[in-house]
């Protein structure tokens, strides 16, 4: 299960906006629902289906469940929302998802893998334009693919 691509769709007058339909397509897959929740360190919105939600949740047990970390994960579950998908493919976003990514009458989708993120469109493209100047003067990070093949079976 990947969400994949970035994708703009505007936001109608009463708050709801169209799901890329290859993210619909995705969560159909994966048999779980849409789970939206604001990112605690950035302004836009985190993505992802039912099961993915499970596992911070399982993640978060294994945790001290007195500590700063587990609270974290916490207070990002209690402003999770689970989120209907109507006949249309679109959602209605909550005022407090809206304001959180600064949302107006455009939204934009950004493919993470597991997940996605909806972030106003214009934000999304500096905070992108500036990864890709990392990226040019550092090069890409090194990640083991190998390893992630194993844990991912």
């Amino acid at each position: 299960m990947l969400f994949l691509s970035t994708f703009e769709n505007k936001i109608d007058a009463k708050g709801r906006v169209s799901i890329p339909a290859s993210f619909r397509n995705t969560l159909a897959r994966s048999n779980g629902g849409l789970v939206l929740y604001p990112n605690m360190l950035k302004p836009f919105i985190e993505g992802c289906d039912t099961n993915r939600m499970a596992q911070y949740a399982e993640a978060a047990d294994q945790l001290d469940q007195t500590s700063e970390d587990a609270e974290a994960y916490f207070a990002m579950m209690a402003s999770a929302r689970e989120m209907r998908i109507d006949s249309d493919g679109r959602i209605m976003l909550t005022d407090e998802l809206i304001a959180c990514a600064g949302l107006s009458d455009e939204a934009l989708f950004a493919g993470r893998g597991k997940g996605f993120e909806i972030w106003k469109p214009a934000r999304y493209h500096e905070h992108n334009n500036a990864i890709k100047t990392r990226v040019s003067q550092n090069g890409m990070p090194r990640i083991d693919l190998k390893a992630a093949s194993k844990e991912g079976g």
